[in-house]
Formats: C-alpha cells, sequence, structure tokens
C-alpha cells in the first residue's frame, strides 16, 4: 500500500462559519432543510405522460427526475414489471436511465440497449434477486425474490444465509451504558460532542440529544481539519443539508494522530458497541484524506464485515479489500471520493469491484468537488451515499 502527500490541506468550514458564508441566517435548530421521499426504490423507473422519470437520491431524499422523452422518436412511454420504456408499435426500446444513464438509446425502434449484459445472468439490489430477462427486444433485470423476507441476505444474485456473518445480520451489539446528552451543544443540530478515552483511544462521540435505539453508526477519520472540527461539521452543517444523517451516532479519530493506525479504529468500533446498542447492518465507515492509510486498514482487513458501507474521500492512497463478497456472506457497498486523485480513487473502486462491492454507477465519485481537494460538496455526498445503506 502506497502513501502520497495530499496535495492540500482538508480544512472544512465549521457551522457557523458555513452558514455565514452562504449568506443564510439561519440557526441550527430550524435552518435544516427537511424534505420527503418521493418514491421507494434507488434506480427504479415510471411514466410520467411520455417522460421516463428515475428515482434517486438529492440531497438526502429520494425523488422523481425526468431522464428520457419518447416523444422524441416518436415513442411512446409504457410502463413494465420494475421499469418505464419507450414503445412504439408494440416495439419496446428500453433505455439506458434504467441502469442510471441519461442518454436515449437512439432513434432506431428496432433495436434497444438493455441494462443487462446476458438472458439469465443475475444480481443483487439490496435485499432482492434480480434476473437478466428478455422483454420484447430488450434485456432488463426483472425482481425474483426478496431475500430479507426469509432472513436471508442477497450474494450474487441468490439468497442465502447469513448465517456466520460477523457481527450477526438482523442483529444489534446490545451495549449500553455510554454517555448521552439531554441537551444541544450551541452551533450543533441537535447533537453533543463529548471526548471520550476508549480503551486509550482518543476520540470525540457525535451523539443526537434522540438518541435511537438500535442506533446506526459511522466511524470517521477526520483529515488534517483534526477530529475537533471535524466532529462540529458533521454535528453542525451536514446534519442541516443531510436530513438522513440526524439520527446517526458518531466516532471520529483524529486521521493526522492516528494516521496509519487502523487498530485504533477497531478498539474505538468495539468500545462504541459495547457501551450501545448499535445496528449490526447500519455501520459506516468513512476517511478523510491524512485518515486514508487508517480508513484502508481498518475497512479492508481489521473490520471488513462490520461495515454495509465504506466511502474513502480525499484519499490519497490505496488498498484493496482482503475479502470477497461470498468470504464475508454479503456484498458490502463501496465508493471513492478523488479530490483530485482519480488514480487511488480507481485503485480503489477497482479492486472493492473485483472483490464484489456494490457500487454506483458513477464510481469513483464524479459529481461536484471530485476534482477539489476538501470540497464540502463532495464531503456532503459521502454521508448522503453512507447512511442508505444496509448490509442485507
Amino acid at each position: 500500500m502506497t502513501h502520497v502527500t495530499a496535495p492540500s490541506l482538508f480544512k472544512k468550514p465549521v457551522f457557523t462559519l458555513f452558514l455565514l458564508a452562504l449568506g443564510t441566517g439561519c440557526t441550527p435548530a430550524t435552518g435544516g432543510v427537511q424534505c420527503t421521499d418521493e418514491c421507494s426504490t434507488d434506480g427504479s423507473t415510471r411514466c410520467s405522460g411520455n417522460l421516463i422519470e428515475r428515482c434517486s437520491y438529492q440531497d438526502g431524499c429520494l425523488v422523481w427526475t425526468a431522464k428520457i422523452d419518447c416523444s422524441e422518436d416518436g415513442s411512446k412511454c409504457s410502463e413494465s414489471p420494475g421499469y418505464a420504456i419507450c414503445t412504439n408499435d408494440g416495439t419496446s426500446s428500453l433505455n439506458d436511465v434504467n441502469s442510471g444513464n441519461d442518454t436515449n438509446s437512439g432513434n432506431d425502434t428496432n433495436s434497444c440497449t438493455g441494462t443487462c449484459p446476458e438472458e439469465g445472468s443475475t444480481r443483487c439490489s439490496g435485499t432482492v434477486s434480480e434476473k437478466c430477462v428478455l422483454l420484447g427486444q430488450c434485456l432488463v433485470w426483472q425482481s425474483q425474490q426478496d431475500c430479507s423476507l426469509t432472513s436471508q441476505t442477497c450474494l450474487e444474485g441468490s439468497c442465502v444465509d447469513s448465517e456466520g456473518v460477523t457481527p450477526p445480520m438482523g442483529q444489534t451489539s446490545g451495549g449500553s451504558g455510554g454517555p448521552v446528552c439531554s441537551t444541544a451543544d450551541p452551533g450543533t443540530y441537535n447533537y453533543c460532542i463529548r471526548e471520550v478515552d476508549m480503551n486509550g483511544i482518543d476520540a470525540r462521540l457525535v451523539i443526537p440529544v434522540s438518541l435511537p435505539s438500535p442506533v446506526k453508526l459511522m466511524v470517521v477519520y477526520s483529515g488534517t481539519e483534526g477530529g475537533a472540527n471535524m466532529a462540529s461539521n458533521l454535528a453542525g452543517y451536514i446534519a442541516d443539508y443531510v436530513p438522513l444523517s440526524r439520527d446517526v451516532l458518531y466516532v471520529v479519530l483524529d486521521g493526522v494522530q492516528y494516521n496509519g493506525n487502523g487498530q485504533a479504529g477497531a478498539e474505538a468500533l468495539d468500545w462504541v458497541r459495547q457501551h450501545y446498542d448499535v445496528d449490526n447492518d447500519r455501520t459506516w465507515l468513512l476517511s478523510e484524506s491524512a485518515g486514508t492509510t487508517a480508513g484502508l486498514q481498518l475497512g479492508f482487513h481489521l473490520r471488513q464485515s462490520y461495515f454495509a458501507a465504506y466511502w474513502a474521500n480525499d484519499v490519497n492512497a490505496s488498498d484493496s479489500p482482503e475479502k470477497s463478497a461470498a468470504q464475508l456472506g454479503f456484498s458490502p457497498w463501496g465508493d471513492a471520493g478523488p479530490g483530485g486523485d482519480h488514480a487511488d480513487a480507481n485503485s480503489i473502486v477497482d479492486a472493492m469491484r473485483t472483490q464484489g462491492y456494490r457500487l454506483p454507477d458513477d464510481a469513483p465519485y464524479s459529481g461536484p468537488g471530485a476534482n477539489t481537494h476538501g470540497s464540502t460538496e463532495q464531503f456532503q455526498a459521502a454521508i448522503s451515499f453512507l447512511v442508505t445503506k444496509n448490509r442485507q
């Protein structure tokens, strides 16, 4: 595993300065942007008149977004099981929108661009097993079975028993006795921040005032901005702008202090699981900049099976997951935010793909901020991605 010095210091603004820069004038208690899901399944499509609309995440919520206008080539939008398609004279022309792309399949209605490569091939979409079937002239993914209904997990397109997965699927850590807070700290979105000695590891807990049980957990290695600023960012503007993050418990380690030390994260993870009732299937890992090497050690080697998803952000090194999805007993989610270092981000994502990780269509991340080290937009995208992921 190689380590390359980060091209610039990673310094995200704390909550109050961020709001001032935006000129919102909002306070932490009332400035949050509430949103409601318009649709239920990321990647699903529907017809709205002659438009094909795709369900996708925006600012933490699922919304319908228009992608394809079937009328452009004289077609009509028709809905088939799980998909919306453009049809012409009874012939289906399935557009790439169903695989997450925005391009039309062209004006030739006698051919189509399908979403799966070979009839009979299988894959997992969350807990649902899918099979590639021929629909009209198009190969499309069709749902077969929701594995969660039989207390199983979906792995490489088949429902398999989740016994033997560490920690067990569908269960919690059963911990108790961790710090709680009744009032929010100033400058936070209903959070309090506490410095804790976790068996010799210096860490910060970012604790929701309304702490759910079981609780979703995110382990975070900061960049060079340090653990204190990272904790403030998570409790402040991230909670304000990513609504789905507001009930997450964070444990933050300073990426400079624990540079290259994945064992520190493992110790902190074990401590939190002992002191809080943590959801085994909704535990995530985020590493930033200076925390890259430690995060790779923790997420790819020391505690690989504990994380439903791992996002390596503003990367400056690369590594490969030690175990495959088949060996783990489930397929983790993963992505990398380049922050300008596209070579390492591609290397990480390629290794994840090889080991059977579930990845977004654009992996590594290619949205706003992908070329800028320390981008708040890329940082928000990382949190928005992680908080929706489940091991099952």
